[in-house]
Order: structure tokens, then C-alpha cells, then sequence
């Protein structure tokens, strides 16, 4: 690739390495910029990283599968939408996914850190809703289903 960046052999190093020193910075931005979107905050401030890793340690403690806790939360960020037993939705992957009790005290932090933002409730759901997918192709399924489909013409899987 350095022919790419500069004709000059080390020109094109130095660019090269300057993009690779950058990458770690980049990366950590963007990865906040998309963990924010995810549990409906502007921006993840510094006082939210144990919120953060107290989610992560609670997922990974109760086994929760991440697109699924991810969409709950989304269908738990308008209380108009959440019934009164517990703060389980009505809709949603609720039936998919009921939050462990160990994580309701997790759930009032968080609820309290969202009563910090400025967006409306439905408004925060809704960009919840676009940065959590009820569904996402679980690479062992789409395999099951193209091979069903090449090799039986068996369209059920795919269905």
C-alpha cells in the first residue's frame, strides 16, 4: 500500500504509521459513539464507563445473549410503553427475554442516567430501535438455510 500514499518510500511510511497510531483513538471513539446509540445516550461520558462494564459483567454472569438484552433495553426506554409488574414491557422480544432480577438495580442506574438526557422517551426508543435489531442473521442459521436451499431446493429454513 505505501506506493499508494506517497512516492516516497519513507513519506509513505510515515503517513502509514501516523494512520496506525491513530487507530486505537478512532476505534475507542467510535466504539463509544456506538455503545451510546445502543443504551440511548447522547454520548457516553466518563462516569458512564461502570455503568457500561457493569452491564457487560452482568450479561456475562446470567449467560444474556447481547442482541437481545440490547433490544430489551431498547423496549424498556419509554416507560409509557412499559407496563407496571417489574418493568417488563408488554411488546417487544419480551417473551424472548425476560431481565434477570439481578439486573434491575442496573436497570434503575441506567433509567436515572436516561432521565439525564435531553431527547424525549419515544424519541430515545425509536433511535434505540435503529442501533438494536430484533434480529440479526446468526451465521449458523443462514448456513442451514443455504444449504437447504441448494441442496434439498428446501425454501422452509429460509422462511
Amino acid at each position: 500500500l505505501l506506493p499508494l500514499l506517497a512516492g516516497d518510500r519513507d513519506r509513505a511510511v510515515e503517513i502509514a504509521q501516523e494512520s496506525i497510531d491513530a487507530l486505537p483513538n478512532t476505534f475507542q471513539q467510535a466504539h463509544r459513539q456506538g455503545l451510546a446509540r445502543k443504551l440511548g445516550l447522547a454520548a457516553l461520558g466518563e462516569d458512564d464507563d461502570s455503568l457500561v462494564e457493569d452491564l457487560f459483567a452482568l450479561m456475562a454472569e446470567h449467560q444474556c445473549d447481547f442482541t437481545l438484552t440490547f433490544r430489551r433495553l431498547a423496549d424498556l426506554a419509554d416507560p409509557a410503553a412499559v407496563d407496571g409488574d417489574n418493568g417488563a414491557s408488554t411488546a417487544g422480544v419480551g417473551e424472548l427475554f425476560e431481565v434477570p432480577d439481578a439486573m434491575l438495580p442496573w436497570l434503575s442506574r441506567w433509567q436515572q442516567r436516561l432521565a439525564q438526557e435531553p431527547a424525549a422517551a419515544s424519541q430515545r426508543q425509536a433511535a434505540m430501535y435503529r442501533s438494536n435489531p430484533a434480529f440479526i442473521p446468526r451465521n449458523h442459521l443462514v448456513d442451514e438455510a443455504i444449504q437447504a436451499a441448494t441442496r434439498d431446493g428446501d425454501l422452509a429454513p429460509f422462511r
